[in-house]
């Protein structure tokens, strides 16, 4: 059995990962602003946290609703993007100040933040996993236009390089998957590992 918990898991990959990465008898927890699916018919415990990752608090608030049960995974899925990005509408200059913050706090700043709130619960598990979802956006030459939200998958690949030099001597995994954009807008992950 078990304790995993996903950052973004109300919608998209954040949902399909909560229904096909826990195993009946584990227990799993979703961050989100809104309401995940929280069935059990496949035996997984699930409990949704409520909690909007681009405000101040957030880390210790969900640190404070897993108290000292989380020891095993967690997936850091979060992400929000410009209006209008990835289509031919986006306007770099009509993205406003406000737009901007907010995707850095939710894609870059919270996953440090929460990571750093939840290290003291995974250091308890000899083979706790962290796992963070970047974007190809995030690559040398990538061709999008979104400014905000690359750089925040820019810094979450350096966050996540940092990261693993830091616990490398508590010998914890550190995972960090790409999302990439295809086929109309589906998006498929590849999974590079970091140990």
């Amino acid at each position: 059995m078990a304790n995993m918990l996903i950052f973004g898991g109300s919608r998209g990959l954040g949902a399909a990962l909560s229904w096909s990465v826990p195993t009946c008898g584990d227990a799993l927890w979703l961050v989100s602003r809104s309401r995940s699916d929280l069935d059990d018919r496949d035996g997984v415990r699930r409990t949704w946290i409520e909690a909007d990752l681009a405000t101040p608090g957030a880390a210790a608030a969900v640190a404070a609703a897993v108290q000292l049960k989380l020891r095993d995974v967690v997936i850091y899925n979060a992400g929000i993007w410009e209006h209008n990005a990835f289509c031919a509408a986006y306007d770099f200059l009509q993205v406003d100040d406000a737009e901007t913050e907010r995707i850095i706090a939710v894609n870059l700043t919270s996953a440090i933040t929460c990571i750093r709130a939840l290290l003291p619960n995974l250091r308890k598990s000899a083979g706790a996993k962290l796992i963070f979802i970047g974007s190809t956006s995030g690559l040398d030459n990538s061709s999008g236009r979104e400014v905000a939200y690359a750089a925040s998958k820019f810094g979450l690949r350096g966050a996540t390089h940092a990261l693993r030099e830091n616990l490398r001597r508590h010998r914890r995994h550190l995972h960090q998957s790409r999302q990439h954009r295809h086929d109309h807008g589906r998006a498929r992950c590849r999974v590079r590992c970091s140990t």
